[in-house]
């Protein structure tokens, strides 16, 4: 793990240990957006052949990225993309997608495994799905 709990992601700056670290794994996983735009650079400077590279925001569908009104407003220019929110985690619904998605890519890479990454999925879904229904009784 490069980006230690409770450290700031969107101010991150790897290391040239950490660049070693990314070249020597066999999946690498991040969530993708604006604020990984380190992590393409460093992916497109390495031979990527021999590891997996995971784009949380590829796996999950995206929400177009809300303004508040206290926010600053940003006009897009002619052939601007969209701007998504990143934050794909903190819905019930894409962890479930997330994990899914993940055992399936440990399972291919692993497969002597893959019944132990698919049960313990499987398990950790179904506690996402509790935990978003009670959400969703409130």
């Amino acid at each position: 793990m490069l980006i230690k709990p409770g450290a700031e992601s969107h101010s991150y700056e790897p290391t040239p240990m950490d660049i070693i670290a990314i070249q020597d794994c066999d999946v690498f996983l991040c969530v993708g957006g604006e604020n990984d735009r380190w992590a393409q650079t460093i992916l497109e400077s390495l031979d990527t052949s021999g590891m997996t590279v995971v784009r949380l925001m590829e796996i999950v569908e995206l929400l177009e990225e809300e303004h508040s009104e206290s926010m600053e407003p940003q006009e897009r220019e002619d052939g601007e993309e969209e701007e998504y929110d990143e934050h794909v985690w903190t819905s019930p619904v894409n962890a479930m997608a997330i994990v899914s998605a993940l055992a399936d890519i440990l399972s291919a890479l692993d497969p002597a495994h893959a019944e132990a990454y698919r049960a313990n999925a499987d398990g950790y879904i179904a506690e996402i799905a509790a935990i978003d229904g009670e959400i969703r009784a409130l």
